[in-house]
């Protein structure tokens, strides 16, 4: 890592690149025309947003408006809000191989954190009916009414991985999404009791099903029991964060950054396991992966059971291989999340990761690609270069650290 890279330049290029992702329909994903990056995304530009809405740029604060109009106008019928917008030639897609949920999901946490940064009461009176169908769509996901929606392999934004069934990530972005949801409806005057509700009991599952324990094996929140009771008594389940999935054949139990992440900044965990749980980042992602956070660890290797699933798992290319993408890739965008949560519980801890982000932003030497990622054995810069949400990562990084704000409200 170049401690080197100042901090207000790699700000000011990071700023640079955010207002040359501008559209009149809000951020694009990258610069690159590659594999539809050069789109309104509703999951990159709602990450995006949250830098945006850090900062005091009136005109990034609009970029975050049409970002959100653009995805309402482009909502299907139903309430699904599409994976990716080409608006200039009216083309949508809505995901791949399987639907992407999470876009559902961060645009209600985007609209929600939109209204309350810039109390924009125009646009919530506009938007409410069409936020209000996609919060009652992905209700409908829950399929059995037990408190977690069930998401498809490759339903999120880990499009190539192995995760699949009820996953850690998307319950996460599911409870944050309610948060929002209660939030709108007190604006509006409406009822909220119901939701409120729903929403503890949602973080008690979470917590429950996700962090095995023998002494919750008869707790009324467990999902399956019979699942429950089989993998918590197996060593290798027993973690010091929340697993990444579980589905009728069993869990997942790999880490999964973002998902824990996320969870720290959703207040989920009892002080105990957040101990724990930061405890195992530190000891992992700091000096031996020079600061930068990957997306699963372990790696998946042909050595694995789960390679074969992980291999016939792509598109157009296979991106998985050890130490790439999401297989043990590192990503400034993931670091971002960890070092706004640091920076509010360990400063000088938080600076290192921002360094760490600044330094990958700026590869190859000194250039500023802002790639999507680095290789997490040779640390070289790779992915799509000039992503939006990497200069989000740097800029709500510093605000976070530098100005201490807060990344949601």
């Amino acid at each position: 890592m170049d401690s080197s890279i100042n901090r207000e330049e790699a700000y000011s290029k990071s700023l640079s690149l955010l207002k040359n992702c501008s559209t009149r329909f809000g951020f694009l994903a990258s610069l690159e025309k590659s594999d539809n990056y050069k789109r309104i995304w509703a999951r990159d530009s709602m990450i995006t947003s949250l830098a945006a809405l850090l900062t005091d740029s009136k005109p990034l604060h609009r970029q975050v408006k049409y970002s959100l109009l653009t995805l309402c106008k482009y909502q299907h019928k139903h309430g699904m809000i599409p994976s990716n917008v080409e608006p200039f030639f009216n083309k949508v897609s809505y995901g791949g191989s399987a639907g992407r949920i999470d876009s559902l999901l961060w645009f209600l946490i985007g609209f929600g954190q939109y209204v309350k940064r810039t109390n924009d009461r125009s646009m919530l009176k506009r938007c409410y009916k069409k936020f209000k169908r996609s919060y009652s769509l992905v209700h409908l996901y829950e399929f059995n009414e037990k408190g977690f929606i069930y998401v498809p392999q490759g339903g999120d934004w880990a499009d190539q991985y192995i995760n699949e069934g009820y996953i850690l990530y998307d319950q996460l972005l599911y409870y944050k999404a309610l948060e929002e949801f209660i939030y709108v409806r007190k604006r509006l005057g409406k009822d909220v009791d119901k939701y409120e509700n729903i929403l503890s009991s949602l973080r008690k599952k979470i917590l429950v099903n996700y962090w095995l324990e023998k002494r919750h094996a008869n707790s009324k929140y467990v999902y399956n029991k019979v699942l429950y009771k089989i993998f918590s008594s197996k060593k290798n389940y027993s973690k010091p964060y929340l697993l990444p999935y579980f589905n009728p054949s069993g869990y997942g139990n790999r880490f999964d950054a973002f998902a824990n992440i996320l969870a720290l900044h959703f207040n989920i965990l009892s002080d105990v396991k957040k101990n724990s749980l930061l405890n195992y980042i530190s000891l992992n992602f700091s000096s031996r992966t020079k600061h930068l956070i990957p997306a699963f660890y372990p790696v998946i290797t042909s050595k694995d059971r789960e390679w074969d699933d992980l291999r016939n798992n792509y598109l157009t290319e296979f991106r998985n291989k050890p130490y790439h993408y999401h297989n043990g890739g590192l990503w400034p965008m993931l670091t971002a999340f960890y070092a706004c949560y640091l920076s509010h519980k360990n400063k000088p801890s938080a600076l290192k990761y921002l360094d760490a982000i600044n330094h990958a932003n700026s590869l190859p030497s000194n250039s500023w690609h802002f790639h999507e990622y680095l290789s997490g054995k040779s640390f070289r810069a790779l992915g799509t270069k000039y992503m939006a949400w990497n200069a989000a990562s740097s800029i709500m990084a510093y605000e976070c650290i530098i100005n201490n704000k807060r990344l949601f409200l």
